[in-house]
């Protein structure tokens, strides 16, 4: 089974599972930088500078759902391989993780549509996501 890693040292070590990693994504999802050119009449760059946002945004929405889902599958295996793997455990942790970055994305598709977005969401989805990013032997 081919997981994208060397190891699960390596996914301790790569310091990209972090909130402070994805807190960037709540500053994506503000619209002060638009409003500010808008102000200054420089609509072709808000313009730009929305579309390089939403771009951002979901970059770093999809490094977020690899890592869940390399978190996850790294669980998965080494439960099984022990033995105890609890199978309604691990729907409710995936319902919980798939709905989180479900709504991720609602958020970024409501604020690239005009709709006004609370960034705050941003922080409650990472602490739903982060515990996620412990190491193995902590999680098992």
């Amino acid at each position: 089974m081919d997981l994208g890693v060397q190891s699960s040292t390596e996914l301790q070590d790569d310091g990209l599972s972090t909130r402070e990693h994805f807190a960037p994504m709540k500053r994506l999802l503000s619209t002060s930088d638009e409003e500010y050119l808008r102000a200054q009449c420089a609509f072709q760059q808000a313009r730009r500078t929305r579309r390089d946002h939403r771009q951002a945004y979901n970059g770093y929405l999809k490094e977020l759902r690899q890592q869940v889902r390399r978190r996850r599958a790294l669980r998965k295996l080494a439960m099984s391989g022990a033995g105890n793997w609890d199978v309604r455990a691990d729907i409710q942790k995936t319902l919980i993780c798939e709905s989180t970055l479900l709504y991720l994305r609602w958020l970024g598709w409501k604020r690239f549509l005009g709709i006004h977005v609370d960034a705050a969401a941003i922080e409650d989805c990472l602490s739903v996501l982060v515990p996620e990013f412990r190491s193995i032997s902590l999680t098992t």
